[in-house]
């Protein structure tokens, strides 16, 4: 699921069958780590048409900027 992450964070908007593509996994596979991911509030799927667009929620962005920033003050 990491590598799902790391895909998202670079490019955003990807439908699952892109994200299979690049990790070079099934579909199947994929799908079921992005739902999960969804489950956990990392990730946001939007629906067009047939197909489900992926991107990092906004919120967990946020947040990593927030934890870099508090890292490099703490240093």
């Amino acid at each position: 699921m990491e590598r799902i992450l790391r895909i998202l964070e670079k490019e955003e908007n990807l439908t699952t069958e892109q994200i299979a593509e690049k990790l070079g996994a099934s579909r199947v596979r994929v799908r079921a780590g992005l739902l999960r991911l969804l489950e956990e509030g990392k990730v946001e799927g939007v629906q067009e048409g047939e197909k489900w667009m992926w991107r990092i929620k906004k919120e967990r962005e946020e947040e990593k900027m927030l934890d870099k920033l508090s890292k490099k003050i703490r240093s």
